[in-house]
């Protein structure tokens, strides 16, 4: 049942609420056809419809949307988003890495990485649910003998292109890619509170090292998307730095695209 009525809450604040005027005199208000609703006085229930007063309407629609944000109309995003990453070379897997072959390696843990790429995580042309959250394991490697502070700096990237993820951020893939903000994280507590200890590689190539862990998570929620830092200390996750971005004017709405093109047939045939 909460579901049906889920529903018709997004159906109406879609659909009719801009057009209501509770401070017209002459308003009496809109119905909304439930089925299987029975009559009950008490809860002001008629037969299939049900009567709400403004405020308990607008706290039911609160909570439902926010239970319910997956009921909202799936969209055609017109933007690419996504960030600047180092990644393992996997040049048998990734194809993009084939014309980008490492010099040298990490002189932390000894392996070879591909430096400066960019993961779209959306990209223009696909189609966004309302609310969704993509989640990535980030590493960094510091040398055990430096007294540096274990600043992780994850740099964000949006464009008008569709692109494909590996290629490095100057590839011609990347064409029209522009930074639109940072998260810098200072994971030196790591060290000071012993919650990670050195660790040697599993190769020749490396030395004892620190290894930096944690999740880079994008948000789709509505019109914004917003990145997080989060590291789990064992007992919970916990936010260590956020950036909000706020992407509105990158949205076409399926369903309003539909409603375009049957007004215009309604409009053909008249």
């Amino acid at each position: 049942m909460e579901g049906i009525i889920a529903s018709q809450v997004w159906e109406f604040e879609t659909k009719f609420k801009r057009n209501c005027d509770i401070t017209d005199d002459n308003f009496t208000g809109h119905a909304f056809f439930i089925q299987g609703l029975k009559a009950n006085p008490e809860k002001k229930f008629r037969d299939h419809r049900m009567k709400l007063d403004s405020d308990t309407a607008v706290a039911s629609g609160a909570v439902l949307r926010a239970l319910n944000r997956e009921l909202g109309p799936v969209r055609i995003i017109q933007s690419s988003y996504g960030y600047l990453l180092t990644e393992p070379w996997a040049p048998d897997v990734i194809e993009a890495h084939r014309s980008s072959r490492p010099t040298q390696p990490d002189p932390n843990d000894g392996d070879l990485y591909v430096k400066n790429t960019i993961c779209w995580v959306l990209k223009k042309g696909d189609e966004v649910p309302p609310f969704r959250e993509f989640r990535f394991r980030t590493m960094f490697t510091f040398p055990v003998n430096t007294k540096q502070r274990f600043k992780c700096n994850q740099l964000l990237y949006v464009s008008d292109r569709r692109h494909e993820s590996h290629y490095k951020r100057g590839h011609r893939n990347n064409t029209g890619a522009k930074e639109v903000g940072q998260i810098e994280v200072d994971m030196t507590f790591l060290r000071t509170e012993g919650h990670i200890q050195p660790v040697r590689p599993d190769n020749l190539h490396g030395r004892r090292h620190y290894r930096v862990e944690y999740d880079l998570v994008m948000i789709v929620d509505g019109y914004n998307i917003k990145y997080e830092a989060r590291w789990d200390n064992g007992q919970g996750e916990q936010v260590l730095a956020e950036k909000q971005i706020n992407i509105a004017a990158a949205f076409t709405s399926l369903e309003s695209e539909d409603e375009s093109e049957e007004d215009e047939e309604e409009y053909l045939t008249d």
